[in-house]
């Protein structure tokens, strides 16, 4: 075989695997971590929140922001504000 078409072939190869390479890490990239996910980005966001709530002393307020609003009262569950009465 020629010099010349071996290296060729060489190269052809090289970029064969380097391409190879690169779509099985994409495809890592693409894929979710192994085993269940135990907590989500909401629950790991609380638990600070949580935290610095109960050293304040203040825990019943996150108590009482998590029961479920009544139907009608808007989507967080507050009460649009009144005006002071003169």
């Amino acid at each position: 075989m020629d010099r010349k078409t071996k290296q060729y072939l060489d190269e052809i190869y090289f970029w064969q695997r380097a391409r190879a390479r690169l779509l099985q890490q994409a495809a890592q990239l693409h894929e979710p971590p192994p085993g269940p996910r135990e907590t989500t980005v909401a629950d790991t966001a609380r638990e600070p929140l949580d935290d610095l709530l109960h050293s304040c002393g203040l825990a019943a307020l996150r108590r009482g922001s998590e029961q479920a609003a009544p139907p009608g009262h808007g989507a967080a569950g507050s009460t649009p504000p009144t005006e002071p009465a003169d």
